[in-house]
């Protein structure tokens, strides 16, 4: 400010009531410090606004990451149970698809949602880059990925077994069921489920069963194999769509005589241009329901017969007829 009495410039010190340098008149500094102590508080005030418009800023982000990154979990749990019970339920090839777009997702989600997750310095008022607590973050993000995968597969496997699925494994393997000179009625079991499933592995077993073991390792890799089983696929999935199936009884009836044992070789030498020798047979009753539409009751249930027969070193093979039918069938190609 100048002083009144000499003109001079006096820098203003702080203090109420000062003395001019130049010529020793007393000042009155209350309306600069006034002033001074008003551009103070403007500042302080600006200052407080800022903070507190970046904090807002900050909590509005991670309010919208925590939105995203829960959507993003809920997709990865539903596409992983969805994925698990199309694998359960025979259809593989859309289940395996969602499985890995899950697994993508599980690549995915923790490092871009780390990168995206916002920091607040409390002390400076400002957003920041976080550092060594962005790595935490993306950790952070893989754990709940695992989590929500793991639950996920718990989840689909409970919801399967509520649905009615019975898994494979508790059931004897396909080679005890081939293999054992025992236990013919798992075999039956076994061949008549793959009658009408869709899974690769099933349809596999569903030709190898009935086909000589010579045979069948010469053939099963040909293109008429795969064309059989493409066509049985076909007929099982549209089956399956339009009704439920259920194999309600498969039974063991009598003890196979040699004139029907005769016929069973004479079916494998017609079917599949092969010489066997069979020792040992067994006829099954077989009964299947099927319901028409699925919205109703509307039940039919069809019975018909089996075969299951030892050849010699080659184990144990179905036939889809009746023992009765083998035996006329050894007479019709004599």
């Amino acid at each position: 400010m100048r002083c009144p009495s000499c003109g001079a410039e006096v820098v203003f010190s702080g203090k109420v009531i000062g003395n001019c340098p130049y010529c020793d008149s007393q000042l009155q500094f209350d309306d600069l410090a006034d002033k001074n102590e008003l551009e103070k508080l403007k500042a302080e005030n600006y200052e407080y606004e800022r903070q507190e418009a970046n904090e807002q800023v900050y909590k509005k982000r991670l309010k919208s990451l925590k939105s995203v990154m829960t959507f993003a979990f809920a997709v990865l749990a539903v596409t992983t149970i969805i994925g698990f019970l199309l694998v359960l339920f025979g259809k593989p090839n859309a289940g395996v698809l969602l499985v890995l777009l899950a697994l993508l997702g599980f690549i995915i989600i923790p490092p871009v949602g780390g990168a995206n997750y916002p920091f607040f310095d409390d002390k400076k008022g400002v957003m920041v880059n976080g550092g060594a607590k962005r790595f935490l973050k993306i950790i952070t993000f893989y754990g709940i990925s695992i989590v929500v995968l793991t639950a996920s597969m718990f989840s689909g496997a409970v919801i399967a077994n509520a649905m009615g699925y019975e898994s494979k494994s508790s059931k004897k393997s396909a080679a005890e069921a081939k293999d054992s000179t025992d236990d013919t009625d798992t075999l039956a079991e076994e061949w008549m489920y793959t009658n009408f499933s869709t899974d690769d592995d099933d349809l596999l077993h569903y030709y190898e069963w009935q086909c000589p073991g010579e045979v069948w390792e010469k053939d099963k890799d040909s293109k008429d194999t795969v064309l059989m089983i493409e066509r049985q696929r076909a007929l099982a999935k549209n089956l399956l769509e339009k009704h439920d199936v259920k194999v309600v009884k498969v039974e063991k009836l009598d003890e196979m005589n040699d004139a029907e044992i005769r016929g069973a070789e004479a079916y494998f030498d017609d079917r599949f241009d092969c010489s066997v020798t069979a020792v040992q047979g067994y006829q099954y009753h077989v009964q299947v329901e099927v319901r028409y539409s699925k919205d109703d009751d509307d039940t039919n249930r069809t019975d018909s017969a089996i075969c299951v027969v030892k050849l010699k070193d080659d184990g144990w093979k179905v036939i889809p007829d009746s023992a009765g039918n083998l035996s006329y069938y050894e007479k019709s190609t004599k």
